[in-house]
């Protein structure tokens, strides 16, 4: 009889995950620290060091897209998301879920005034007095407010909080609340002079209290609101000096308003780059880029405003190129990703190497085209790439190799040895032989090898 013994072996798997977080919904700071929340989780830069660390959801957030953040007296930061609240601490070490219920999961604005918390959902508004200890939440105490309690909607975009005044920002129009004890106040909408009822922002400068719409900037004067921009989207207000500062819509980007007159003051920033946030952090003056197109696979980063050469300088994470991947191949050089789809937001494709590096190629560098949507490692250890599509059947490169041992690169143009022209490459294989397989696409919709 034969005895056959089976050896379980037990392997702990550490996966590291990698995300683009340049795109970028909120930031705000404190000392050296910018904290962002992007659409590849949390991110904090120290503009001393110039690094960056990032947690996503393999760390412990919900999910990787965070839409908002703040950070309390304690130096504990609060992030929310489409699914709710998390807490982290100022290393990013330490991450917890907030574990009650929330008016909704959908959390839209935090802000944090001494040891209260103000979460602005799609459902309400949540205030957690945290009592000093951000990560202790057996003490909390909560109270929610909703339309019964004189919201005129429960979608809340933004809060403000005064030593004695809370602000609440909603679709439908602002609310404002006595804080001792907590009672509504007024509610104020197009009527008494807002330019929208949809409010984006609200913001208290010095004793001034303003609001941003997609309309325009208003300001509060006692009983009513006075109109100081038209004609501009104002999707976050922050000051300089002076000066306030206003994430405007993507053909302005950002506005100086002083004195009664608005700059448009956008140099340096990429051309039609959504903005959607500016903070005053320690003095330095940064904004939070999201991209020019629709989709929020990748951003452009950080802005950070340099006043005697009146311009922006860029800051980015040096990350995968787009949470958009198409394909993925390796070697014993490293990892390499395919960001490419038929549309405009296609970022070409990044190489991961052995140093855990990212280096991305594109169409900004030396690629043809940002559309790489198919790549495969050859016997040979050469990278090939595929584009999806080209912009005509004739001359345009169709595909390209990339041999990392010694930075040497082969462009292949359409209709190479004779082939019939093509618009697109659909795959590519290799046989043990370095025989390649290349389906194409219309009008040949052929096999070649």
């Amino acid at each position: 009889m034969l005895l056959f013994v089976a050896f379980v072996i037990n392997i702990t798997i550490n996966p590291e995950y990698y995300t683009n977080t340049n795109y970028i919904y909120e930031l705000t700071g404190r000392d050296s620290f910018v904290y962002c929340a992007t659409n590849g989780g949390m991110q904090s830069y120290n503009h001393v060091k110039g690094t960056f660390k990032v947690i996503t959801n393999a760390d412990g957030l919900l999910i990787n897209s965070q839409s908002c953040l703040c950070v309390d007296s304690s130096y504990f930061i609060w992030v929310g998301s489409a699914l709710g609240l998390t807490v982290v601490n100022s290393a990013l070490s330490a991450i917890q879920l907030y574990p009650y219920q929330l008016p909704s999961t959908n959390v839209q604005d935090i802000v944090s005034i001494r040891d209260t918390i103000f979460v602005g959902t799609a459902g309400g508004l949540l205030i957690i007095d945290t009592k000093g200890t951000s990560l202790d939440f057996s003490d909390d105490v909560n109270v929610i407010l909703y339309e019964s309690h004189g919201l005129p909607s429960v979608i809340i975009h933004s809060v403000l909080s005064s030593d004695t005044l809370l602000w609440v920002g909603t679709d439908e129009g602002i609310a404002v609340f006595d804080k001792e004890p907590l009672a509504l106040l007024a509610v104020y909408t197009t009527e008494d002079g807002l330019l929208s009822n949809s409010i984006n922002k609200i913001a208290l400068v010095e004793t001034t209290v303003y609001v941003g719409t997609d309309y325009g900037l208003n300001r509060f004067t006692g009983d009513h609101f006075d109109t100081l921009v038209v004609g501009h989207e104002v999707n976050d207000i922050s000051y300089t000096g002076d000066s306030l500062i206003l994430a405007l819509e993507a053909a302005s980007q950002i506005g100086f308003y002083s004195e009664g007159s608005l700059s448009i003051g956008k140099n340096g920033l990429p051309t039609m780059c959504r903005v959607s946030s500016v903070a005053n952090i320690q003095g330095t003056v940064y904004c939070g880029l999201e991209n020019r197109y629709g989709k929020n696979y990748y951003g452009e980063g950080i802005g950070s405003f340099d006043f005697g050469d009146t311009v922006w300088h860029i800051i980015k994470n040096r990350c995968l190129p787009s949470n958009h991947i198409a394909d993925i191949t390796a070697n014993e050089h490293g990892v390499f990703v395919c960001t490419g789809a038929r549309a405009n937001e296609s970022r070409g494709f990044g190489w991961l190497n052995n140093d855990d590096v990212w280096f991305s190629f594109s169409s900004d560098s030396m690629l043809s085209s940002n559309q790489v949507h198919r790549c495969v490692t050859a016997p040979d250890d050469k990278v090939w790439f595929g584009y999806n599509a080209f912009p005509d059947t004739d001359s345009s490169i169709m595909m390209f190799s990339f041999d990392p041992s010694n930075n040497e690169w082969n462009f292949i143009q359409n209709r190479f040895n004779n082939m019939e022209g093509t618009v697109a490459i659909w795959d590519m294989k290799f046989d043990t032989n370095n025989n390649m397989y290349l389906p194409v696409a219309g009008p040949s919709d052929k096999l070649q090898v």
